[in-house]
């Protein structure tokens, strides 16, 4: 496939990803797509209801190598969301598939097998036929329901109460702004900075910053737990208490442990504080072409994000929160070599005004870092770009880009 000049890079970039998946290229001994993938389509889902089946075909042993269709009837016992305004006690059709591999076959897993008075999740589709849905997370649209829903319970989630709403509003960070520390090298501070000038520009009036830099391999938060002096600064910090979200990037063989060392510490003297990991470029970005700078981003995204799904899970009452900031080195590498760039950015490398600004690294130039601190403003508050000053003045939308690269970030950015 190859890269269309005029496209968009990171759409373009997602697309490889999730077909590589697909097609099993990540994976030599077997062809089953990676949780995060279920993951999104198990949120893109426009109902996710609890079902019981009244009726179910029966298997047909004989279909081996072909894929079977299966239509099930199911009453629909309790309601997380629905687009189509289901209600409890409503008959529905579902309609899912069964794929009976032959010998030396592999792929995706298929959805589960339903049983006449089975009960389960589902997350559904509505097909164009009124009563009639399809599944919609393939291997994951049927799941095990909470715990106390059975067949004699027949109920819709209850609205949230005004304090339940509180809570839910108390796990994300303030729309006002928090007080940050972000501790990395030179492919996140810079970009931490222009976060807190265009915060600060944009009246996010309880936003307060502080940042701890070590250049290169030192920045990453390993070797800031290993550096007595840095590690002191940022223990220090920590120790006020007064630290809501502590950020960090990555590094060449980060590990779990690397992560979990500090957010041990910084929830021993703030156990609210919610945390955020930031995925930069890669090095050298000023000499690779925009399809393998692209390629290498996205799969250092998967990577990062399965080692934060593990923290998430150690630290569940924890909000950890994903960015991929990256993203925006690689779109901006598309536009400008199709063209798009022009009036903002004629080199590729200059030190003021390149889009990168060494030959050695990659370190960017600014209009990479203040695309990067945008799409922290929409992921971390939430920012209405709609009315969003910037700090500098651009020819190009750098608005518009940051929401589609924040959106796609969205899918991945909290547990």
């Amino acid at each position: 496939m190859g890269l269309q000049a005029g496209g968009n890079g990171l759409e373009w970039g997602m697309k490889i990803l999730l077909m590589s998946l697909a097609l099993g290229l990540f994976f030599t001994t077997h062809a089953e797509l990676p949780p995060f993938v279920y993951d999104e389509m198990k949120r893109d889902a426009e109902e996710v209801v609890v079902v019981q089946i009244l009726k179910a075909p029966k298997a047909d042993a004989k279909l081996i190598g072909k894929r079977q269709q299966l239509i099930y009837e199911a009453k629909v016992l309790r309601i997380t969301r629905s687009k189509s305004r289901l209600r409890p006690s409503a008959t529905i059709t579902i309609q899912s598939s069964y794929y009976r591999f032959g010998s030396g076959e592999v792929g995706p897993s298929n959805p589960r097998r339903l049983k006449k008075n089975d009960v389960v999740t589902a997350y559904l589709n509505k097909s164009k036929k009124a009563g009639e849905f399809q599944i919609a997370a393939g291997g994951h649209s049927f799941e095990k329901p909470p715990a106390g829903v059975d067949k004699k319970k027949t109920d819709v989630e209850k609205p949230l109460t005004k304090e339940g709403a509180t809570k839910v509003i108390e796990s994300g960070l303030p729309k006002d702004g928090a007080t940050c520390l972000f501790i990395g090298h030179s492919f996140f501070i810079p970009v931490a900075k222009s976060f807190d000038q265009h915060a600060k520009l944009n009246g996010f009036s309880k936003h307060k910053q502080l940042s701890v830099f070590s250049g290169g391999q030192s920045g990453a938060p390993g070797n800031l737990w290993k550096s007595k002096k840095h590690s002191e600064r940022i223990k220090t910090i920590l120790k006020s208490g007064k630290i809501q979200l502590l950020g960090m990037t990555v590094g060449f063989n980060s590990s779990f442990d690397d992560y979990k060392r500090w957010i041990d510490f910084a929830l021993e003297h703030n156990p609210k504080t919610k945390f955020m990991v930031g995925l930069c470029w890669g090095k050298g970005g000023q000499s690779r072409k925009a399809k393998e700078f692209t390629e290498a981003n996205l799969e250092a995204f998967q990577t990062l994000f399965e080692m934060v799904t593990k923290l998430r899970k150690a630290f569940p009452k924890n909000s950890i929160t994903l960015i991929n900031y990256g993203a925006a080195a690689c779109e901006l590498k598309v536009q400008f070599e199709a063209g798009k760039l022009e009036g903002d950015i004629s080199k590729m490398v200059d030190r003021k005004s390149g889009l990168f600004t060494d030959n050695n690294l990659g370190h960017a130039g600014p209009m990479i870092i203040d695309l990067s601190a945008l799409i922290w403003l929409k992921n971390l508050y939430g920012a209405d770009f709609d009315k969003l000053k910037l700090t500098r003045k651009y020819k190009t939308d750098l608005k518009v880009t940051a929401e589609k690269i924040a959106k796609l970030n969205d899918r991945f950015v909290k547990k």
